[in-house]
């Protein structure tokens, strides 16, 4: 009987970290040649140009109000005499009073503009008389009164052809927003700097009631160590090093 073959040994494969780089991208250049983009289709879907809304514009926020903080934003803090100082600080600038004017010039500039575009009607009366003498006419004419009534209308409209009024107008209501933001940051920087010095004040306060409370600590400490010197239960030591404590809180 003959003798059975040997089994074969697998094939080992060399681990991947073995492999150069130049022959790992031979490989999958290979592998890209070979694949086929058959059957693949977007999946993706089109927006309609209804759906992009591009008939906004700046029109829509022509006569949108300016987005400012609260005008009395201060109030906040629940402090009765915060609001006070900023009500004070506040009715008496001079800086204000002339944001204030320029405001209202830009609100009837704005006003002007407006009413330039738009028709106009006009009514008017007129009445006159004349009394002819008798000397100068016979009856019925003469002798008597003669009166005449007059009434006009009037109606006028310049067509805007070409948009020039409607931009007079457009730019004078972005003056008044320009007017109404510099009133608005004057009003609230003037807030903010008193109630930062209020809140600044505060805390120098606080800050001294911390000092002479460190101090009346500091003179209790004193008066225990010289009792205690006095009784013989602490040295000289002790005594300068509670003086020393005083005199910093003193600063």
């Amino acid at each position: 009987m003959a003798p059975s073959p040997a089994p074969r040994r697998p094939l080992r494969t060399p681990p991947l970290k073995s492999l150069s780089a130049a022959a790992l991208l031979g490989a999958l250049l290979v592998a890209a040649g070979c694949a086929s983009t058959g059957g693949l289709t977007p999946a993706g879907t089109a927006l309609e140009a209804d759906a992009l809304a591009s008939g906004r514009t700046f029109e829509a926020f022509a006569g949108s109000a300016a987005g400012f903080p609260e005008l009395h934003w201060w109030s906040a803090f629940g402090d009765p005499q915060l609001d006070a100082l900023i009500d004070e600080a506040l009715a008496g600038n001079p800086g204000l009073d002339t944001a204030n004017a320029r405001l209202r010039q830009a609100g009837a500039r704005a006003g002007l503009a407006d009413a330039q575009r738009r028709p106009t009607v006009g009514a008017g009366a007129q009445y006159s008389g004349l009394r002819i003498p008798s000397t100068v006419a016979p009856e019925p004419l003469g002798g008597e009164y003669s009166g005449v009534e007059l009434i006009d209308l009037s109606f006028n409209h310049s067509f805007d052809f070409w948009g020039g009024k409607r931009a007079q107008w457009q730019a004078a209501i972005g003056q008044v927003r320009a007017a109404e933001a510099d009133l608005q940051a004057a009003r609230l920087m003037l807030s903010a700097n008193v109630a930062r010095t209020y809140v600044g004040l505060a805390q120098a306060f606080d800050a001294l009631d911390v000092a002479e409370a460190e101090r009346e600590r500091a003179e209790r400490l004193l008066e225990l160590g010289e009792q205690r010197v006095a009784a013989g239960l602490d040295n000289r030591m002790q005594l300068r090093r509670a003086e020393s404590a005083v005199a910093a809180a003193d600063e």
